[in-house]
């Protein structure tokens, strides 16, 4: 699986002479995470595929992002 990054940054954000090589350390520091999370985030995948599994509520650490998303998607059109 491939994951794609947006960034937006500033036009005086990126006139700094160094903005390719800062841009770069971030990539490189989020490829870095995308490696370390991925088998936690496959475990949990499998999790919600197991038989036991059953739909919650949300916690308060999901519920800005299911906000967000919802928000996103009224914006999107069909």
């Amino acid at each position: 699986m491939n994951v794609l990054f947006g960034m937006g940054m500033s036009a005086d954000w990126l006139a700094d002479p160094k903005a390719a090589d800062h841009l770069a350390a971030v990539n490189t520091l989020l490829d870095a995470v995308n490696v370390e999370d991925k088998g936690c985030t496959e475990k949990v995948y499998r999790g919600l595929l197991s038989g036991m599994a059953e739909p919650g509520s949300l916690s308060h650490l999901e519920r800005p992002n299911f906000e967000f998303a919802k928000y996103l998607a009224s914006r999107i059109p069909a």
